[in-house]
C-alpha cells in the first residue's frame, strides 16, 4: 500500500498548466513592470509594444488610474506564486498543485475584473477603438488570459481532488 506522501508521480503539474506557467510568468512580470515603472517605461525600448497598446487601452497610459497599479501589484504576487509552483513541481511536491491553482485563479479573476470594469464603465478606456483594433488588440488577447488560466484551474483542482480521494480511500481501507 502507498502512504500519503509516496505518490511522487501524482504530484506533478499537468502539462498544459506547466507550460502556461512557464509562458505566462515572464509576460505577466513584463506587464507589471511596465505599469509599475511608468513614466520611465513609456520611452524605454524594453516596452516598445506598449506604445501601441496604450493607444488601444488608455488605462495603461493613465498615470492617475489606481486600478491598473493595484492590478499590477497583484501581478507580482501571481508571478511569485507561479514561480514557487514551478519550483515545487521540480521537487515533486503536492504544494505545486496548490500554488498553481491559486496563481491561475488569480490570473483569471484579475482578468475578469479588469474586463468587467471596462464593460461596466461603458468601455471608458477602449471605446475609441475601431472594431478591428478592439477585436484583435484587446478582446482576443484578453481572452487568452481567461481561457488558459481556467483550463489550468480545472486541471489542477481535478488533480488535487483526485489525489485527495485516493488518499482518503487508502486511509479508510487501513481502518
Amino acid at each position: 500500500t502507498q502512504r500519503h506522501g509516496d505518490c511522487a508521480s501524482e504530484m506533478v503539474l499537468p502539462t498544459f498548466t506547466r507550460w502556461w506557467l512557464y509562458l505566462s510568468l515572464p509576460i505577466v512580470l513584463w506587464d507589471a513592470s511596465f505599469v509599475l515603472l511608468r513614466p520611465f517605461s513609456f520611452s524605454a525600448s524594453l516596452w516598445f509594444p506598449y506604445q501601441t497598446y496604450i493607444s488601444v487601452d488608455k488605462r495603461y497610459g493613465d498615470m492617475e488610474d489606481s486600478f491598473v497599479i493595484t492590478q499590477s501589484i497583484a501581478n507580482v504576487i501571481e508571478v511569485c506564486l507561479a514561480y514557487l509552483a514551478l519550483i515545487a513541481h521540480r521537487r515533486k511536491s503536492r504544494l505545486s498543485l496548490i500554488l498553481a491553482l491559486v496563481s491561475c485563479v488569480m490570473t483569471w479573476s484579475k482578468t475578469a475584473i479588469y474586463l468587467g470594469d471596462e464593460f461596466v464603465s461603458h468601455m471608458k478606456f477602449t471605446s475609441h477603438n475601431n472594431a478591428s483594433n478592439l477585436l484583435f488588440l484587446y478582446i482576443i488577447p484578453s481572452s487568452f488570459w481567461l481561457v488558459c488560466p481556467l483550463i489550468c484551474t480545472v486541471q489542477t483542482a481535478h488533480q488535487l481532488l483526485e489525489r485527495g480521494t485516493t488518499v482518503s480511500s487508502a486511509t479508510r481501507k487501513k481502518q
